[in-house]
């Protein structure tokens, strides 16, 4: 006859076996029971002789368990008093770290052994943490090798977690859960195999079809990994385990954390005995999970059984469910149908952040609002990017900066003052190195505004080393003081036009060709160019030198930084590439620069004889600076008349004014693009 049950039920009686075969059912009727206890009265009064003989064989549906006093089964079965931790789930391991988890498990009913593949760890990343659980159904009292167990061939001892009921199967008492600490052994992705658990069988059969099982009836493992990864955001996560079993709702809680502003959140359920039987749904913070069911979906060694694996590793993103500045969280599971055992829960959230920023002008802001330190302007890169996390922002760097010797200093000031307010960054940002070697000087120099440029021969190598052992100082600074939270250091840009090549000189290298020849009193060699109508040929020649020259000086600065940043291992180097958005897009009704472009206005005008001419150019950009630093408002004016004689006798007439406009700092678009590089470098 067919009765209401959920397995194949095995009783052996002074050696003659006998076989129920039941349906696949977890809660039984009430017809059924009657039965069902005749049976178990009749092997219990065998005594424990047949026990001993037999291992006490399991597989059946036991009844329903009633309300038995402690110490004993509604069956009649000793047991001991559950452990202090028994059906409860409790912290094992809880950390807040750039990183995060990956869980992965395997069923290992009758079979003692199994494999768990661990494929989804980034790159870049170090293992913090590794545990072992799984869960051996047995007698009153645990058996000697349940605990016990090989990890690639490597003895592993676990800690008895919690002990409960058994998930409705005859011939055991209790379920016990064990926990061990593998992280000596796990070192990243890879298959991970696990041998010589305690199972009484060993031979891979059908637990429904194919014979039942004998104790202890090994369950499943699972092994959960916490990684550490410094391009990974700060999360907060929570390790969980015990060995509460029940067919209707249970629930743990969570706490410790702060949710983030910008929610990501992703929990794990560790299950034992899940069927395919109705059960569910699984909960997070009262949303039904989909699926919310535990049917025995982890794989195993063997083809998967005709009800289940009886072992889940399930995974959820459970963002939606978390609100900004939560603190807690619960989780549920309900057995309904189906006797369950919640072995295990992890759980990651992540939680507040911090973009601490470093430098000179350029993460100051200049020219986009206050650059002088802490608290800085919200449109400087640090503080955009911050934006763009959703995180907090504390910028410390001042306009005008080096990276050491020199005041303001990145090391001598900003450090110091971020130092005094006991920050926890998530990720640190830093520009510097330009100040150093003297870049805005070099610069004038190549447009041939200024005589001395000291980004040449003795001076520029050693202002190259002298940079060199600054950054040293700074970014071991950095990583002291912020130990395992990436850096994002970024290099320069080069603020100038590509090579002029047809249509593509900018509008405003003949303004600044001509107003080259103007500082330097060369008006009869500017008359020269324009009567021979060479003034444009020799403007875009003039802005093929400039950006060369430009890169060159770049080229070397980068290469020392870059060349520090590698001796750092959580240093990441964002490299700045503004072409096609240079100064020159800046001039017109629509301008797209990354780069703040100088207002210029040149006029000139000459005789010669009876010859004459005249250039005139006025060149706005779109964007204006709007800060109080000397780049932003500063406009350089002259004007004049005279004769000169050489290299062609003219009478001349000039005039400019010229703004700086913050050249040549980021605009907004720019320092947002900066923003925006350092995010995909870093994968933020």
């Amino acid at each position: 006859m067919q009765i209401s049950g959920r397995k194949a039920c095995r009783m052996i009686f002074s050696g003659v076996t006998v076989m129920t075969k039941v349906l696949p059912l977890r809660r039984r009727s009430a017809a059924a029971i009657p039965f069902i206890a005749m049976l178990m009265a009749m092997q219990f009064s065998l005594g424990s002789a047949a026990q001993a003989t037999t291992s006490g064989t399991t597989g059946g549906a036991a009844p329903s368990k009633g309300s038995p006093a402690q110490g004993t089964t509604a069956f009649g079965h000793s047991r001991k008093a559950p452990h202090s931790a028994s059906g409860v789930l409790s912290t094992y391991f809880s950390t807040t770290l750039h990183g995060g988890y990956v869980a992965a498990g395997t069923g290992m009913r009758n079979l003692g052994h199994g494999h768990i593949t661990i494929s989804s760890i980034p790159p870049h990343s170090h293992v913090v943490a590794a545990f072992l659980l799984w869960d051996v159904l047995d007698g009153s009292t645990p058996s000697m090798h349940d605990p016990f167990g090989m990890l690639n061939g490597r003895t592993v001892a676990g800690t008895l977690a919690g002990s409960g009921d058994d998930p409705c199967w005859s011939g055991v008492s209790a379920n016990y859960a064990y926990r061990a600490n593998v992280r000596r052994l796990v070192h990243g992705n890879g298959t991970y195999r696990l041998t010589g658990f305690s199972s009484g069988n060993t031979n891979g059969q059908d637990p429904w079809t194919g014979g039942g099982s004998t104790p202890p009836d090994l369950e499943g493992a699972s092994l959960v990994v916490v990684y550490a990864n410094s391009f990974s955001p700060k999360v907060f996560i929570d390790l969980s385990d015990g060995a509460t079993e029940g067919g209707g709702p249970l629930s743990a809680a969570f706490t410790g954390f702060v949710a983030n502003h910008v929610v990501a959140a992703k929990t794990t359920f560790i299950v034992a005995d899940g069927q395919s039987a109705p059960d569910g749904p699984a909960t997070f913070n009262g949303n039904n999970l989909s699926p919310g069911n535990f049917q025995g979906l982890d794989p195993q060694d063997v083809p998967s059984y005709s009800l289940g694996n009886l072992w889940d590793t399930s995974t959820y993103n459970v963002s939606s469910f978390v609100h900004p500045g939560d603190t807690s969280a619960t989780a549920t599971i309900n057995g309904t149908s189906d006797c369950l055992v919640w072995v295990g829960q992890a759980l990651s959230v992540r939680v507040p952040s911090l973009v601490l920023g470093l430098g000179d002008s350029i993460s100051a802001g200049d020219g986009l609002g206050p650059a002088t330190g802490f608290p800085n302007n919200p449109n400087a890169y640090p503080n955009v990017l911050a934006g763009h996390m959703r995180s907090d922002a504390a910028n410390f760097s001042i306009s005008g900066a080096c990276a050491s010797e020199c005041r303001p200093s990145v090391l001598r000031d900003e450090l110091p003052a971020a130092e005094r307010q006991h920050l926890d960054p998530e990720l640190v940002t830093m520009t510097a190195g330009a100040n150093d070697i003297h870049l805005p000087a070099c610069i004038l120099a190549i447009l041939r505004f200024a005589r001395v440029n000291p980004c040449q021969g003795r001076l520029f190598a050693h202002n190259l080393l002298e940079l060199r052992a600054n950054l040293f100082r700074v970014l071991g600074r950095v990583s002291h003081d912020y130990p395992h939270v990436p850096v994002a250091v970024t290099e320069y840009y080069n603020p100038f036009p590509l090579p002029a090549t047809g249509s593509r000189l900018c509008p405003a290298m003949p303004a600044l060709l001509s107003l080259s020849y103007l500082v330097r009193h060369q008006f009869s060699q500017l008359a020269l160019l324009i009567s021979r109508h060479l003034l444009l040929p020799h403007a875009a020649a003039y802005q093929t030198a400039v950006f060369d020259q430009v890169q060159a000086v770049l080229d070397a600065l980068n290469a020392t930084i870059s060349q520090v940043a590698s001796h750092f291992r959580h240093v990441v180097i964002v490299p700045l590439d503004f072409t096609g958005h240079d100064f020159c897009h800046e001039y017109g009704r629509f301008g797209h620069g990354w780069v703040f472009a100088p207002q210029l206005h040149v006029a000139f005008a000459f005789t010669s004889g009876v010859h004459s001419g005249a250039v005139h150019f006025d060149l706005r950009p779109a964007h204006n600076c709007f800060s109080n630093v000397p780049d932003c408002r500063h406009v350089f004016v002259g004007s004049g008349h005279g004769i000169q004689l050489t290299p062609l006798a003219i009478k001349y007439a000039f005039a400019f004014a010229a703004r700086v406009n913050s050249f040549p700092h980021p605009t907004r678009d720019g320092q947002d693009e900066i923003a925006h590089m350092i995010q995909m470098d870093l994968h933020l």
